[in-house]
């Protein structure tokens, strides 16, 4: 009889150490889920700051674009009214 408690009771400290060990694992996976969580917040916010951030380059880009375009048009009929001035004064 005192052999059949010894074993039931090293049985009950295995299985009360095994225990243990899952909910310390099962503890330590619910903060790493956690973490995830926080984790793919900052990602998400993250991320749509820095597509905001690409769109105002990019309307930033048209603009000097366009700036540029005209300015080079407005030189080109510069340039193209100094050749016919100076043809008009040749002739």
């Amino acid at each position: 009889m005192r052999s059949v408690n010894h074993n039931n009771r090293l049985l009950i400290d295995e299985f009360k150490e095994k225990n243990d060990t899952l909910s310390d694992l099962v503890s330590k996976y619910q903060s790493f889920a956690e973490e995830n969580e926080e984790l793919k917040k900052k990602y998400s916010n993250e991320r749509e700051r820095l597509i905001e951030k690409i769109r105002e380059l990019y309307s930033e880009i048209s603009k000097v674009s366009k700036g540029y375009e005209e300015r080079n048009s407005e030189l080109e009929l510069e340039v193209k009214s100094e050749r016919d001035h100076n043809i008009e004064k040749k002739d």
